[in-house]
């Protein structure tokens, strides 16, 4: 099974990177990346419904990936400062971030096509992540 590297830089948001979301069990996060480097990689996604130009990247925390050549269980991706220090704070949207993304081809029940899993996060440079009480209000329909 080919696969490939690849790598984009620019503001994220809604990254859950450090635990899996809840409705799917998966780490992802978007970014806002040009359309043609998307379409080079070969993947069939669609930018945001909003308009924004974020792509969503994903990664099955279940998954068996090859581990120096053993299969082994993905677990979450890498989060790191551009220094290699891994990074535990929550990453806050407008963040800006290097995203590392295997693309790989599959051929199973399911068809022939390609796939990718999130490798990596490189936080270069990190917004904070602040719960905002007026912004889940509207949300929600209530007033904080």
């Amino acid at each position: 099974m080919a696969q490939k590297d690849y790598y984009f830089t620019g503001p994220v948001r809604w990254a859950k990177v450090h635990t899996p979301d809840m409705k799917y069990g998966k780490h992802s996060v978007e970014i806002k990346i040009d359309e043609d480097k998307y379409t080079e990689t070969g993947l069939q996604g669609r930018p945001s419904k909003d308009g924004e130009g974020y792509f969503t990247f994903r990664r099955d925390p279940k998954q068996l990936v090859w581990k120096n050549g053993v299969r082994a269980v993905a677990g979450k991706p890498d989060v790191l400062d551009p220094d290699g220090v891994p990074v535990t704070e929550l990453i806050g949207n407008g963040s800006v971030c290097t995203l590392k993304v295997v693309v790989y081809d599959y051929d199973n029940s399911f068809g022939k096509g390609k796939g990718h899993r999130l490798e990596a996060v490189r936080v270069d440079e990190l917004v904070k992540y602040t719960k905002d009480p007026e912004s889940l209000s509207e949300h929600i329909g209530v007033r904080f």
